[in-house]
């Protein structure tokens, strides 16, 4: 997979975003409308086309708005677990329209799976609730502090909890960094035993 670089080049052959041109169209949608737009404009890395298709089944809350220190995008989550994705409408000019695309499907992966980590009502989120925490302890332990908040490396997936769900489900680097964790994981509770 080819890492989605983060901003647009500033030569001539860089695109306007056509995200940008159709920002009242976007405007206080629903995920399902903006992802199927995303699938069919071909703007996701190929690894996100098929989580992409089932997440586009869901209808959480898509808005314009600003967000602080440069975000691009972010999950604002009530009490209640109800959520919403707000794209920063200062600031996707500034980045590729693949970058955003694979954001916004981040983005709702956290709106989906906020409520069902902290809050779960049905087995199913009871289940990945366990299942997320149990994983996420396990390799929390041997996770090294200073690669946490490194995105190219696939580190950032041990930031936190909600982090460790979204960015497990779109992101191939932190796949691969916790299928390594893993590894070495086991390679110790071997040498425990």
């Amino acid at each position: 997979m080819k890492r989605m670089d983060r901003y647009k080049s500033n030569d001539a052959s860089s695109r306007e975003s056509r995200l940008d041109k159709n920002q009242e169209l976007y405007h206080n949608v629903s995920s399902n409308v903006i992802i199927t737009h995303l699938i069919s404009a071909n703007l996701l890395s190929e690894d996100n086309i098929k989580l992409a298709k089932i997440i586009a089944r869901h209808n959480i809350p898509i808005m314009f708005g600003e967000l602080e220190n440069d975000k691009i995008a972010g999950t604002i989550t009530d009490q209640n677990g109800g959520s919403v994705v707000v794209i920063n409408s200062k600031e996707i000019s500034n980045v590729t329209n693949e970058f955003l695309a694979n954001r916004i499907l981040h983005e709702t992966i956290h709106a989906l799976t906020t409520k069902a980590l902290t809050n779960p009502q049905t087995k199913e989120e009871r289940n990945l609730s366990r299942s997320s925490k149990t994983l996420y302890s396990m390799l929390d332990k041997i996770a090294p502090k200073n690669e946490r908040a490194d995105i190219h490396s696939g580190g950032y997936v041990m930031e936190n909890e909600r982090e460790f769900a979204a960015v497990f489900a779109t992101d191939e680097y932190s796949r691969n960094y916790v299928y390594k964790l893993a590894r070495k994981y086991d390679y110790v509770a071997r040498k425990v035993k």
